[in-house]
């Protein structure tokens, strides 16, 4: 006697974009040593910099993700062209949020972010008054950075670190090293 048939069968789910070789790092659970256990939230705005223009292998990635034909082969072409992708780069100079309000049809994973946008890099600041011997207050100098792309006619782009410490109030703590 046959088995019974279940009384309704979910669809079999959507293939994955095709990449060349083994998955990559964000399509497959893979032990992760560069970041801290932390929230998504916490990634974003303590350890990965969504501000840098993305690189030619992350846009050759969201390439393989776009569902518009033209923003996939724009995207390609970016990621292909070390000219195109220079020029593209120095013009507009575009933050992780402007490159996704350019190609709209490209659906981004958190795990792609996790696994594929850069660290961010210490600052280094001069400091600017001599700390008394056991405190913990040091005084920096800082201007905060600001500039327009586009030939100064695109967004306002702010300094990573320069905008982060003006928002600080007294009290709250900054970490910090200093470097030999």
């Amino acid at each position: 006697m046959p088995s019974p048939s279940p009384p309704f069968s979910a669809p079999p789910p959507p293939a994955p974009p095709p990449f060349p070789g083994r998955a990559p790092a964000w399509r497959r659970w893979v032990r992760q040593e560069r970041l801290p256990p932390c929230s998504v939230r916490r990634a974003l705005s303590s350890f990965l910099d969504i501000t840098a223009p993305p690189g030619p292998r992350f846009l050759g990635i969201l390439a393989a993700l776009a569902r518009d034909g033209r923003d996939r082969e724009r995207l390609q072409r970016l990621s292909q062209d070390a000219r195109a992708y220079e020029e593209w780069k120095w013009f507009r100079c575009p933050t992780l949020l402007e490159v996704l309000q350019e190609f709209r049809s490209v659906p981004l994973p958190a795990a792609l972010l996790l696994c594929e946008l850069p660290l961010l890099q210490p600052r280094y600041y001069s400091v600017s008054s001599a700390p008394e011997p056991g405190s913990a207050r040091v005084d920096l100098t800082v201007a905060v950075v600001t500039y327009r792309s586009e030939n100064g006619q695109g967004p306002v782009h702010y300094g990573v670190c320069s905008t982060w410490l003006a928002q600080l109030q007294p009290g709250d703590t900054v970490p910090a090293f200093i470097r030999g």
